[in-house]
């Protein structure tokens, strides 16, 4: 049976940084619709075998789609342009 779910595209506006840590590896926690998703949380749904989500950021005009990335020691989500990783997320302001 062919999943009909509909795909929901949802915009991260800020980001939360573990203290004492940098990059991408350090975001904890993605601003979304004024709700705040954990990493994992991301995490698993763009993962999901039947994903319900996709999310993206825009800054300075561009926009981005977010990917995992599974480094050696953990999975983390980053953004990509035109096919390149990129730093968008870690350009957005912090959320509160």
């Amino acid at each position: 049976m062919v999943s009909t779910t509909q795909t929901q595209t949802l915009q991260v506006t800020c980001v939360t940084l573990a203290p004492g840590y940098s990059g991408h590896e350090a975001i904890t926690h993605l601003g979304i619709n004024g709700h705040s998703w954990t990493k994992a949380q991301v995490i698993a749904a763009i993962e999901s075998v039947y994903p319900s989500y996709t999310f993206y950021t825009s800054v300075n005009g561009r926009v981005a789609i977010l990917k995992v990335v599974d480094s050696s020691r953990c999975k983390y989500v980053q953004s990509w342009v035109d096919g390149y990783l990129n730093n968008n997320l870690l350009e957005l302001p912090r959320c509160y």
